[in-house]
């Protein structure tokens, strides 16, 4: 069993070592041994004292000291809430002041930013309808031809979601996946899912579901694509699945509920009849600008 080794010996094992080191040993130390703090420490302590500030327990220095570092703490915690409390209200005034840079964000086009309520050209009842969308989610069909405001009037609609709060994009810390829309074109869709086929890292399951998914969908345009057994059975997936998930979705057609069960699919005619249906009988918007 190996000898204990006493301070004094130690100490003279240090002295040692620093003159074989070439260190004066005469050079006296400024520091104490541990020995020497914890006798002192220890020797310092009277019972029923405070050791920190030498009165009688309970020390009203250290009731008070805690108190300060326990309101301190208290502070900062408030600060951080209210923080957090003036990012999400300059969050929420921001998109209800610019509702564009959301709308971009979740897939709308930069000719459809300034698409509003206020400036569609329609029937009073139409945005009725459309807006009941806004507090009570519905699957809903804007049929009309070419250049009739189904576009905008989809735009519309999300623009008020995000103005309400009700669209979150990934960038908001407090985004919930509940929250989140898009806005694609049918084609545009199609041909992103298509593109996985030859991407190595492609995951065509993963687009689909995310389509699938998302709180708000709106398919634009939807009888634009060619239509094919392999377009017709990747969009019953997407629609099917949101519909028996009670995920609301917009779509625009040119195409009349009869004619998508015709051209398309009746499944999907079916899933889309469900809802609410909205036919346009409006002039060609585009052309009439054009023809002034």
């Amino acid at each position: 069993m190996a000898q204990e080794i006493t301070a004094e010996q130690a100490q003279a094992n240090l002295e040692r070592k620093r003159k074989e080191l070439g260190i004066n040993p005469s050079t006296p130390s400024t520091s104490k041994r541990p020995s020497e703090i914890i006798e002192r420490t220890i020797g310092s302590i009277v019972p029923g004292e405070c050791w920190r500030h030498k009165k009688p327990e309970p020390c009203e220095d250290c009731e008070r000291e805690e108190k300060e570092v326990q309101e301190q703490s208290e502070r900062k915690k408030q600060e951080r809430e209210q923080a957090v409390v003036a990012q999400r209200e300059a969050e929420i005034k921001d998109r209800q002041d610019n509702p564009e840079k959301y709308l971009s964000q979740i897939g709308a086009g930069r000719r459809h930013l300034s698409c509003s309520f206020e400036n569609y050209q329609g029937g009073e009842k139409i945005k009725a309808v459309c807006k009941e969308f806004l507090h009570t989610p519905f699957d809903l069909v804007l049929s009309g031809g070419a250049g009739s405001g189904k576009t905008h009037l989809a735009v519309a609609v999300l623009r008020e979601l995000v103005r309400l709060c009700k669209i979150l994009d990934g960038t908001d810390g407090w985004c919930k996946h509940d929250r989140k829309g898009c806005f694609v074109s049918v084609p545009e869709l199609l041909a992103k899912i298509r593109a996985t086929y030859s991407d190595p890292n492609g995951d065509e399951e993963r687009l689909i579901d995310t389509y699938a998914s998302v709180k708000y969908l709106v398919l634009d345009d939807l009888g634009a694509e060619k239509s094919t057994e392999w377009s017709i059975s990747t969009l019953y997936l997407i629609i099917d699945r949101r519909y028996r998930e009670m995920l609301p979705t917009i779509v625009t057609t040119n195409l009349t509920v009869d004619e998508i069960g015709q051209g398309l699919s009746r499944r999907i005619a079916s899933r889309l009849a469900s809802g609410k249906v909205i036919t346009i009988k409006a002039p060609d918007y585009r052309m009439k600008r054009a023809a002034s």
